[in-house]
């Protein structure tokens, strides 16, 4: 029997939380201007991390060579209010408590009806969380959680507020969730403008250009109506500074994975101190599949339900990439992708967030 929906999502009147700042007991953050304020969760070691207010430009602009329609155009985002975003991806023990605590039962588990291998063929019966079918993988408690839907992961979330609202451990008006595509993309960018492997192989490629190709590049865009300045200049522009660590060292990517997924925070962390944001596993986020806009967002939720006109599929957003993921843009913190909310992936996990309550979304993940 599935375990009852958790829909209590409104906060009641209770006491503030201390958030002690302890260690994850990971890679230590280097560099770090000061050391991130942290926060873990009794009972399941789930630790978060405080995530500063500010504001970054997110997506793309249109002189971005390899990125796709969907990440532009690029748009100023601000925060107005501090949040706390998960150290790691939740684990498979993490999750184990909450289906211990709750008798919950997956939408993979559920009649049976397994989680997708491959986009193109149909679910795996007998795979679940609990297996989730990677070759050659040997699944514990430390690694991130596979074979979760979008809808299982909001139980999941809905879950731990209702518990921590009752132990008195919750600020007035915050709630578990996950987070929204914008504070994800804040969050992976760690601080910082530029993803240094992206810049780091367009400038190679570059190089390796002979000066008719250049020229024939220059004039593509030119046609867009897009000025192409040389490469350095606008990796300079974006942040970028040559020499510095590229993916491989903050990534659990096909170069460095073994070809399986690895236990969460074996890589370093980035300047917010989080850990595997891109690499290891696709990630769940909270917002509808969405056109982006121009104008500048603040505390922006995404599209308010599946039939907003800014939808473009009635799916939910993943960020992140995989273990098996390659090529600069493929690991970048603005690449995109979507799936059906109540279907499980063999390369999605979920990340939490801490944050204030959001409109609740227009129904849950749509029928494939």
């Amino acid at each position: 029997m599935r375990a009852p929906a958790f829909v209590s999502l409104v906060p009641a009147v209770l006491a503030a939380a201390c958030f002690a700042s302890v260690g994850v007991g990971l890679h230590a953050a280097e560099p770090l201007a000061k050391t991130p304020e942290q926060m873990t969760v009794p009972g399941i070691n789930l630790t978060l991390v405080k995530i500063p207010k500010g504001s970054f430009r997110m997506g793309h602009t249109e002189d971005f060579i390899g990125s796709s329609r969907d990440e532009k155009p690029e748009h100023k985002v601000t925060f107005s209010r501090d949040f706390w975003m998960g150290a790691t991806t939740v684990t498979v023990g993490q999750f184990r408590h909450f289906v211990e605590a709750t008798g919950y039962i997956t939408e993979a588990e559920l009649g049976n009806k397994g989680i997708y291998t491959n986009k193109a063929q149909p679910r795996k019966k007998g795979l679940s969380w609990r297996a989730p079918g990677i070759a050659n993988y040997r699944q514990t408690d430390q690694h991130p959680v596979f074979g979760i839907s979008w809808d299982d992961a909001m139980q999941f979330c809905t879950w731990l507020t209702e518990r921590e609202q009752t132990a008195g451990r919750l600020p007035e008006g915050y709630i578990y969730r996950l987070p929204t595509e914008a504070q994800w993309e804040y969050c992976a960018r760690g601080n910082r403008v530029a993803d240094p492997g992206y810049w780091k192989e367009i400038i190679e490629l570059e190089d390796k250009m002979s000066a008719e190709d250049r020229t024939k590049q220059v004039d593509a865009y030119r046609q867009k109506g897009v000025t192409l300045a040389p490469a350095r200049e606008r990796a300079a522009k974006a942040g970028y500074q040559e020499g510095e660590p590229g993916p491989e060292e903050f990534s659990v990517m096909l170069a460095n994975s073994g070809g399986v997924p690895n236990p969460v925070g074996t890589k370093k962390p980035n300047m917010f101190g989080l850990y595997d944001m891109i690499g290891n596993g696709w990630s769940w986020v909270y917002d509808w599949r969405g056109r982006y806009s121009a104008e500048d967002q603040v505390d922006p939720q995404g599209p308010a339900s599946a039939n907003s006109p800014e939808v473009i599929l009635p799916h939910h957003e993943m960020r992140g990439a995989t273990w098996n993921s390659t090529g600069a843009h493929g690991l970048m913190s603005t690449n995109r992708w979507d799936y059906h909310g109540n279907t499980a992936n063999q390369w999605v996990t979920f990340r939490i967030a801490l944050t204030t309550v959001p409109p609740p979304p227009a129904g849950a993940g749509a029928k494939p």
